[in-house]
């Protein structure tokens, strides 16, 4: 496989958020959908990164 450089990019990166969680386990192991949010929301900062949308994935236990 050829590996093509691409030019360097100046301009603003838009991310979208897209947060998870199919248990009540995981919830309440500190990966709740709001801990995601929040260190999405701080990785995004960190790089200079715009925010576009939030989307959510919840599934519920049977």
């Amino acid at each position: 496989m050829k590996t093509v450089a691409q030019p360097e990019s100046r301009g603003i990166t838009t991310a979208l958020i897209y947060t998870r969680v199919s248990s009540d386990d995981q919830a309440r192991e500190g990966v709740s959908l709001d801990a995601q949010l929040a260190e999405c929301w701080r990785y995004a900062a960190r790089h200079g990164w715009s925010l576009a949308d939030e989307y959510q994935d919840v599934m519920a236990d049977p």
